[in-house]
């Protein structure tokens, strides 16, 4: 069967087992993970017809988990162009504890799903992601990554030279950065925010709360604060906003932080 991407489904691969966690290894080329319109987990990979048999996709299952590996393995030789492959994997309406993803190129698109624990590594490529996650880790370099109508109990960035974008609901936040930025909307406010940034602009927008405390060491750089806060007891770097019952801690060497209020429909700065 043709898509309307111009590829052909090449291999499809139905998973039955009651599997609660997966694993996702691929060289490059889109992965797309959404819900499935069944009970079962269905794995797809779409390539041209002249894209060779032994390179599809390998799937196994282990006990509850199930891996699912780029045929390509760890490399082609040079100036070997297999030409375009996509990976789709549909998924069940219900919750996993653990989703992990290793990709190089291409675009990930991660919409709506529920798991407990969700760590991306991604470099030289996109990934869009949505959903319901307990936790989620990424680790992107040379990247873009956005993420909407996200609900997260502790979100953790670690991006190099990687434009991030992120709204929702975090309860806990830790991001390092170093080049490019990253923009981050929390529309309710966390209970910690801990940023590290090098040589970068990040943005954090949260609204109008009841309170935080917060800890600058800033190294060299620039911040920009929206709120009216005050020191605490003329400690440097210490200061307080109403009750101070939140924590938010940064850490500035080089490049510029700003704590943006949200006000209205107002969105970070892009």
């Amino acid at each position: 069967m043709q898509m309307s991407s111009g590829l052909t489904i090449r291999k499809q691969e139905v998973i039955d087992q009651p599997v609660t966690h997966f694993h996702v290894y691929w060289l490059s080329g889109d992965i797309r993970i959404f819900p499935s319109k069944d009970e079962s987990i269905h794995v797809v990979q779409l390539a041209g017809t002249r894209y060779p048999e032994r390179k599809l996709l390998e799937v196994s299952v282990q006990g509850d988990r199930l891996m699912i590996s780029d045929g390509r393995k760890k490399g082609l030789p040079i100036g070997l162009n297999l030409g375009r492959t996509e990976l789709e994997v549909h998924v069940p309406n219900r919750l996993f504890d653990a989703l992990m993803v290793s990709m190089t190129g291409g675009n990930l698109f991660i919409d709506t799903i529920q798991v407990l624990r969700c760590q991306c590594k991604i470099t030289s490529g996109n990934a869009v992601l949505s959903g319901d996650i307990k936790e989620l880790e990424l680790h992107a370099t040379g990247s873009n990554i956005t993420g909407k109508d996200l609900k997260v109990e502790r979100l953790k960035v670690q991006s190099t030279a990687t434009k991030v974008q992120m709204s929702g609901q975090f309860l806990q936040v830790e991001t390092t950065n170093s080049g490019r930025g990253i923009n981050l909307e929390c529309l309710t406010m966390p209970e910690s925010i801990n940023t590290v940034s090098t040589g970068a602009k990040t943005v954090i927008a949260i609204p109008d709360n009841e309170g935080f405390e917060l800890l600058l060491n800033q190294r060299s750089g620039k911040f920009k604060n929206e709120f009216h806060v005050t020191t605490i007891n003329g400690e440097k770097g210490r200061y307080v906003y109403k009750n101070g019952t939140k924590t938010i801690r940064i850490d500035i060497r080089g490049g510029t932080v700003h704590l943006k209020a949200i006000k209205g429909n107002d969105h970070p700065d892009t």
